[in-house]
């Protein structure tokens, strides 16, 4: 199994691809920036991770702007809908990358 952490102050998710242009991976977890711009742009810019069976986790959607991506995301036909979890602490999604081939 790979595993990848990004931290943004060492190195971004596009300066990492650069490097690893063939790395893929079968979990993602987003766990970025609570802004609009951090989480659409972690969303699209790690899809380049993933293949078709990747299993895509955005957490932090009970942040608005987090979930305003998400669900941007979704409406692009970018990702799933999958499978949401809501507590009283935590607000994620499990869906996939969508691949148009």
């Amino acid at each position: 199994m790979n595993l990848f952490f990004v931290q943004y102050r060492e190195q971004t998710v596009v300066e990492f691809a650069l490097k690893n242009r063939d790395l893929k991976f079968d979990l993602i977890f987003l766990d970025g920036g609570h802004s609009y711009l951090n989480a659409i742009n972690d969303i699209i810019n790690m899809k380049r991770f993933a293949h078709m069976n990747t299993i895509l986790i955005v957490d932090d959607l009970g942040y608005p702007e987090v979930r305003q991506a998400w669900n941007d995301c979704l409406k692009a036909n970018l990702i799933t809908e999958g499978l949401i979890i809501q507590s009283k602490h935590k607000n994620w999604a499990q869906c996939r990358y969508i691949f148009n081939e």
